[in-house]
C-alpha cells in the first residue's frame, strides 16, 4: 500500500512492524513544551521533570499508608479523584498536574520513517526466512494478485522505495493521558514530610523522647531502624512526595528538616558540582521545639563570646558565622562528636528558616541535582559549603552567582520579628510541663536574653500569650503578673463532647443501615 498522491509525485511506501510496540500518548500544554524545547537550546534553562505516584513506594513505609491516603485525597485542585493515593502525577520544580486518561474513538498511530537501504535489508531477511516481521503493503498487494508477477503500479512502489524510502507503523495507542494542573496545600506537604521524616529531640528532656521514639543522638551518632532510616533520605523524601520540588523545599525550610550523619549509613555517591565522591549517608530529621530552643541558646551564647551581631542592617557576613560554628565545634571537645554534628545542623535548619532570602529558590533550581542544598553540614566544612546551605544575599549578586565565587561578600540577613516571635513561643512551648506559674518579668527576661538587644524592644509577652490558647496573664497574691496555664476542664469537657456526639451520629447510622437491611430481607422471605 501506499500514499495516495498527485502524478507528480511517486507514492510513499508504508509499512506495518510486528509485534507491534506498547506506547502511551502524553499531552503537553504549550507551557511543558517550552520547558521541554528550552532545555535543548541552553543548558542553563535546564529544569527537571519527574512522574511521581502519591503512594510511597518502600514496604517499610506502608503502617502509615491509611494517613497519607486521607491527606493526598486533600490535594485541591481540577484533578478530581486523579489527586488520589496511587494516580501518577508529574511534578517540575515549580508545578504539579496529575495524569488522567482520556477516552477517545480515534485510532491513533506511531509511524517511523525507514529508508530506502533498510526496506531492502528487510526484504532481502524475508526472502531468506529470518525477517523481523515487518510486511511492505506494496508486496502484500503483490502477491493477492495471484500470478506473483509486479504490475505497473507496483513497478512504480518498487522503483520510489529504492529513491525516497517509506514509511511504517510501529505502534497502535490506546492509551491517551492529559495533564490537569493541581495546587497541593502547603499543609499536604507538611503532613507528609512529618510521616517520613522521624524528629529527633534533646536527650536531656523526657518529653522530648516520647516524641522522638526510637531516635537518639549518642556517643556513636544517630542511629534508625533499616526502614526509617530509607524513608528519610533527601532522595528519597524528593522522589515519594507528589509535589513540586520548591513546595517541598519551603516545607523542609517551614519544619526545619536537618541531616546528620548516620554511624550505620551505607556509603553513597554524591555529586558536587560535576564531580562525584563517596559520603556517608545523611538521614534527615526534624527537631522538636526543645531541641530548637537548646540550639537556640548555644548559638546565641556563642555569638555573645565572638562578638557577631545578627541585628546589624547588611546582616551578618557569612565568614564571621562560619567561624562561629567552628568555635561551637571546638567547644564540644571533637569534629567527630555527634553533638557537634546535632547543634551545627539544628542552627543551620534555625538559620535557613529566619532568613529574609529563603525564598531564593533560583540557586537551587539550576543545580543539575539535589545535592544543593544537602540539609547537612559537616562539622569541618569549609565556608564554601556553609554557603551552599544558607540563602545568603550577595553584594554583587547576579544571575552567574555561584557558591564558589560568593566568598566573602556574602550575607546573612535574618527576619527580626519572625525571630522574636519564633523564640517567644518556643519559650512557651518549654513551659508545658511547669503547673507553677511564672513571673512574667521573668519570662520577658528569658525571652530577651535569646535576642539581638535591639530587637528586644518590641517583644510583647501580651501579644505573644494572646495567640497561645494555653496560657494566660493573671496575678498571684501579690498582685504580681505572672504567666499561668489556663484551665483545660472546660477544652476537655467541649473535646469529650464532640467525640460523643460523633460516636453517637455513627451508631445513628448503623442502626439505620441494620433496619433498612432488615426491612429488605422481610420483604424478600414474604415473597
Amino acid at each position: 500500500m501506499a500514499s495516495s498522491q498527485s502524478s507528480h509525485f511517486p507514492p510513499v511506501p508504508f509499512s506495518l512492524t510486528v509485534p507491534q510496540q506498547s506506547f502511551r500518548l502524553l499531552e503537553l500544554s504549550p507551557e511543558l513544551v517550552d520547558v521541554v524545547e528550552a532545555q535543548r537550546d541552553a543548558a542553563s534553562k535546564r529544569r527537571r521533570l519527574w512522574f511521581k505516584a502519591s503512594s510511597r513506594a518502600s514496604a517499610s513505609a506502608s503502617a502509615s499508608t491509611s494517613t497519607r491516603r486521607e491527606s493526598s485525597r486533600s490535594i485541591e485542585g481540577r484533578a478530581g479523584e486523579a489527586d488520589r493515593e496511587g494516580f501518577l502525577h508529574l511534578c517540575s520544580d515549580e508545578k504539579l498536574w496529575a495524569v488522567k486518561q482520556v477516552s477517545t474513538s480515534n485510532s491513533v498511530h506511531i509511524t517511523q520513517w525507514i529508508s530506502a537501504e533498510e526496506m531492502q535489508r528487510q526484504r532481502q531477511a524475508d526472502r531468506d526466512g529470518d525477517g523481523d516481521g515487518d510486511t511492505l503493503m506494496t508486496e502484500a498487494e503483490e502477491h493477492a494478485n495471484g500470478d506473483g508477477e509486479a504490475t505497473d503500479s507496483s513497478d512504480a512502489d518498487r522503483l520510489a522505495t529504492a529513491s525516497n524510502g517509506g514509511i511504517t507503523t510501529i505502534a497502535q495507542v490506546k492509551n491517551i493521558l492529559e495533564l490537569i494542573e493541581v495546587k497541593p496545600a502547603e499543609g499536604d506537604v507538611d503532613g507528609m514530610l512529618r510521616e517520613m521524616v522521624p524528629f529527633c529531640g534533646d536527650a536531656e528532656n523526657e518529653d522530648d523522647q516520647l516524641i522522638a521514639g526510637g531516635v537518639s543522638i549518642g556517643a556513636s551518632g544517630a542511629r534508625l531502624s533499616s526502614g526509617n532510616q530509607s524513608s528519610s533520605l533527601l532522595h528519597y523524601v524528593f522522589e515519594n512526595i507528589p509535589a513540586p520540588t520548591k513546595t517541598i523545599f519551603e516545607a523542609m525550610n517551614r519544619l526545619f528538616v536537618f541531616g546528620i550523619s548516620v554511624s550505620s549509613g551505607p556509603v553513597v555517591q554524591v555529586a558536587d558540582y560535576g564531580q562525584q565522591h563517596q559520603e556517608r549517608s545523611v538521614t534527615l530529621f526534624i527537631p522538636t521545639t526543645s531541641l530548637l530552643l537548646k540550639c537556640w541558646r548555644v548559638f546565641m551564647q556563642q555569638c555573645a563570646i565572638s562578638e557577631v551581631h545578627l541585628d546589624g542592617r547588611a546582616g551578618v557576613e557569612c565568614t564571621a558565622l562560619h567561624g562561629l560554628l567552628a568555635e561551637i565545634v571546638d567547644a564540644s571537645g571533637s569534629k567527630s562528636n555527634p553533638e557537634a554534628d546535632l547543634q551545627t545542623n539544628v542552627i543551620v535548619a534555625i538559620l535557613r528558616h529566619l532568613s529574609l532570602d529563603a525564598g531564593d529558590y533560583a540557586r537551587y533550581a539550576r543545580a543539575d541535582n539535589l545535592s544543593i542544598p544537602r540539609f547537612h553540614l559537616p562539622p569541618d566544612s569549609d565556608l564554601d559549603r556553609l554557603l551552599e546551605e544558607l540563602p545568603g544575599k550577595d553584594d554583587d549578586a547576579n544571575d552567574a552567582t555561584t557558591a564558589a565565587t560568593r566568598g566573602h561578600s556574602s550575607r546573612l540577613r535574618l527576619d527580626p520579628g519572625k525571630t522574636r516571635d519564633l523564640v517567644g513561643h518556643w519559650m512557651l512551648r518549654s513551659l508545658r510541663g511547669d503547673t507553677q506559674p511564672i513571673s512574667l518579668a521573668q519570662f520577658l527576661s528569658q525571652w530577651t536574653d535569646l535576642l539581638p538587644e535591639s530587637w528586644t524592644r518590641e517583644c510583647d509577652a501580651r501579644a505573644l500569650v494572646s495567640g497561645s490558647p494555653e496560657w494566660e496573664i493573671g496575678e498571684d497574691a501579690h498582685g504580681e503578673e505572672v504567666l499561668r496555664r489556663c484551665l483545660s476542664s472546660g477544652r476537655d469537657g467541649a473535646s469529650n463532647g464532640v467525640q460523643a456526639a460523633r460516636v453517637e451520629s455513627q451508631a445513628r447510622k448503623k442502626g439505620k443501615w441494620h433496619e433498612k437491611f432488615g426491612a429488605q430481607r422481610t420483604a424478600a422471605l414474604k415473597k
